[in-house]
């Protein structure tokens, strides 16, 4: 408090967390590594000949250049270093670590300029990561949870004379989601360095859908950050005349929704391998016998972001016509903007002539694929009694609707 006029508060809480822990993992057996799968009860079959091969042994020179160089990289992707029945199943014990950082925050300045003037200010603040700063081994990929929020507002209200009162408020927020995939490590560009073929947009390894009972090496990394931005105003005018107490006002709600998602197939994507060719996982992987492949897309310096308006405007009169009856009088308007997208990537289907219309730059019929329909209603009720009141009110709306009913809405080309 400063000479009664101006107030200020703050405050703050935060938190930091370490969280290690041994973990268990399945890594492939080193006499697997070199072709020798006599372990196995499944019978080895060459994909070339449809013989088996004897004794479940897969001669070396047969291993692809990419299988053999992951399995030798015993630093990246390490040796079993437990004994365990079978061999296989939690063969190796590692650390993970997982950390958590987490600050929230406010600050508030109010000022009484004079009888007749006040303002207040405020601004809002959160932080929240969570991450896996080590796993079992290198390739054994992670990821990164982050999510922080800004608020801000200010605030003005105005009293002129006896009987008129303003108030005038601006606020702002920001809200962010991002899933982020992290080669916690320091691996690389690992699909270069063994030689997978088709680059990758980050760093790590796409990850090897090997089954057998192995723990995946790599990530998919379906990675997605969703950026939500409201901007908003807000007016309203009070006026108090005999036995009228007259509002008006309106609103002002601006939307920028930005998103990005690498697709359920991820920026590094995957490799499977299931056996079909050879009659077991391991040995497919071995000899470079992919039964399925995919990587998703996007950019996420090029996000898809739909925009949006809202607007509203309102009248009330609170009349007073005795002491034990008071009419509640108001209207309002209000308009909801179609959502459109920044760089018109959104399409929708005629369903009469099975064509895809895709956006344009033009009116909002050309870019959001609606056309707009005006629908009024109005509402009236009242009761007799003290201290009861009676209120009618009144309403119109303007509202989009679907341009043609589409059988299915695409988001992107």
């Amino acid at each position: 408090m400063i000479n009664s006029r101006v107030f200020f508060f703050a405050d703050y809480q935060g938190s930091r967390q370490n969280a290690p822990a041994p973990v268990l993992a399945s890594v492939a057996p080193e006499a697997w590594r070199r072709g020798d799968l006599s372990s196995v009860t499944a019978t080895i079959t060459d994909p070339l000949t449809g013989l088996a091969f004897p004794g479940n042994q897969i001669p070396v020179e047969r291993i692809s250049a990419p299988a053999r160089g992951l399995v030798n990289d015993v630093a990246n992707y390490p040796l079993p270093n437990r004994t365990v029945p079978g061999g296989v199943l939690n063969n190796f014990v590692g650390d993970t670590l997982l950390a958590i950082r987490a600050h929230q925050g406010d600050v508030r300045l109010d000022w009484s300029q004079s009888t007749n003037n006040k303002f207040f200010g405020r601004y809002s603040f959160a932080r929240y990561e969570d991450r896996r700063d080590e796993q079992p081994f290198p390739l054994f990929l992670t990821a990164r949870n982050d999510q922080p929020f800004d608020n801000v507002g200010f605030n003005w209200n105005r009293v002129f004379g006896s009987s008129i009162i303003n108030e005038f408020l601006v606020g702002y927020s920001r809200t962010t989601v991002i899933t982020e995939t992290l080669d916690w490590a320091g691996v690389g560009d690992a699909n270069a360095l063994y030689g997978i073929a088709g680059g990758q947009p980050i760093a790590g390894l796409s990850q090897i859908q090997w089954g057998s009972s192995l723990t995946l090496p790599g990530a998919i990394a379906t990675d997605s950050e969703t950026l939500a931005k409201t901007y908003q105003l807000n007016e309203k005018l009070t006026w108090i005349r005999g036995r009228h107490g007259v509002k008006l006002g309106g609103q002002f709600l601006r939307y920028n929704q930005r998103r990005f998602y690498a697709g359920n197939n991820g920026r590094l994507g995957f490799l499977t391998h299931t056996g079909a060719f050879t009659g077991f996982a391991f040995s497919d992987f071995l000899l470079d016998q992919v039964a399925g492949k995919g990587r998703g897309g996007g950019d996420p310096d090029d996000p898809w972001t739909h925009l949006q308006n809202r607007i509203s405007l309102f009248a009330q009169d609170d009349f007073k016509v005795r002491q034990n009856l008071t009419l509640n009088l108001g209207l309002r308007w209000a308009f909801t903007s179609p959502l459109v997208e920044k760089n018109n990537r959104q399409s929708n289907f005629d369903l009469t002539s099975g064509q895809q219309i895709f956006a344009e730059d033009g009116g909002l019929e050309d870019r959001a694929l609606y056309r707009r329909t005006t629908t009024a209603g109005s509402h009236a009720s009242g009761s007799l009694g003290a201290p009861a009141t009676a209120s009618s009110s009144a309403a119109a709306m303007a509202s989009p609707s679907l341009w043609r009913a589409p059988a299915r809405t695409s988001a992107c080309r």
